[in-house]
């Protein structure tokens, strides 16, 4: 009895502890690293500030998503009320999507990780800029790339758009502690990466 009861828990934990350790497809991490648009540069990009806001989270429901001045996007749900402050651990994903964004005229163009499946996946997805106050996430795909038939059978799905209202926050989880920008992988620059690896 006792050697079933170890065999069930370790049935059980199983697809547990491969999601903690699963390394990331060459694909997927291609996706990130053969698109300049796409792979990190470690460089704070000024004029986004005038277009999105950067000190608080924008919200849907019970989804957030966090835009960094540098380029790094995060998204996760939680409760209204909830702390979310140190949601992000060195290792361990705690957030479900994990990108990197640019902006391109009025609209945020992010790929991202979903974290949530096993393997990741690489997805798109594009907010349109109502104003620093609002965005309105317009398309969220695992297709790339996007295209205008993509885009209008979207907006049949969702006329009224999925719109996020930004709330603002005294501080920002730490994107230095985060799993996805101590991947090498996901650099532009890998000698730039040893240099801020070695500062941290």
């Amino acid at each position: 009895m006792g050697e079933m009861k170890i065999k069930l828990i370790f049935i059980y934990l199983m697809p547990i502890l491969c999601g903690c350790f699963i390394r990331i497809s060459q694909k997927e991490k291609k996706a990130f690293s053969d698109f300049a648009d796409y792979c990190y540069t470690n460089q704070v990009n000024e004029e986004v500030s005038n277009k999105i806001r950067m000190n608080g989270l924008y919200q849907m429901r019970s989804s957030y998503c966090i835009f960094y001045s540098d380029g790094f996007w995060i998204e996760g749900c939680c409760e209204h009320d909830r702390d979310f402050i140190n949601n992000v651990q060195p290792k361990i994903p705690s957030f479900d999507k994990w990108g990197v964004y640019h902006i391109s005229g009025d609209t945020v163009k992010i790929r991202y990780l979903y974290t949530v499946q096993v393997p990741y996946d690489a997805w798109d997805c594009w907010y349109l800029i109502e104003n620093r106050e609002r965005i309105n996430l317009i398309i969220n795909t695992r297709t790339q790339p996007i295209t205008e038939w993509m885009l209008q059978l979207e907006q049949r799905k969702f006329p009224d758009g999925q719109k996020f209202t930004f709330v603002q926050k005294d501080s920002l989880p730490d994107m230095n502690l985060s799993w996805f920008k101590q991947s090498k992988w996901l650099w532009c620059d890998k000698v730039a990466y040893e240099k801020w690896k070695a500062s941290q």
